[in-house]
């Protein structure tokens, strides 16, 4: 590879499922240049961590802010339609999956899972002066 190269030379991706919640994972360079940077991506977005050395990352729930921001986007905090929006087009229009689940079960249900009951919460918040959505744990 030439020096002067300058695009993405390898991309890991991994799922890591909520048993693995509290524990730890490092990421470690056997060879790193001066002149390069590493790019982390997560659903929160981008960054250029900076690199001096290994680094160990404690696996956090995904479910951190209310429940209900189904398009796990901070950008529209509080929450917004768009939430709404994201829950019907998963459901019914065959959309993309929340990213986040736990912050998708609108209600906060000990099932976990999202259904029509985390619609129509949002409905009456959103337009029936219904509760709001409780915090995630």
């Amino acid at each position: 590879m030439p020096i002067e190269y300058d695009g993405k030379v390898l991309t890991f991706s991994f799922t890591i499922d909520e048993s693995s919640i509290g524990k730890s994972f490092a990421v470690d360079s056997a060879w790193y240049p001066t002149n390069s940077s590493w790019l982390f991506s997560t659903t929160g977005g981008t960054s250029v961590p900076s690199w001096d050395g290994p680094h160990a990352y404690t696996i956090v729930p995904c479910c951190v802010g209310p429940h209900g921001n189904a398009d796990n986007s901070m950008a529209d905090m509080p929450l917004d339609v768009s939430d709404l929006n994201s829950i019907i087009n998963w459901m019914f229009v065959d959309g993309p999956a929340p990213l986040c689940p736990g912050e998708a079960n609108v209600n906060g249900d000990m099932s976990g899972s999202i259904d029509i009951a985390d619609v129509s919460y949002m409905v009456d918040y959103f337009w029936l002066g219904g509760p709001a959505p409780p915090a995630c744990p």
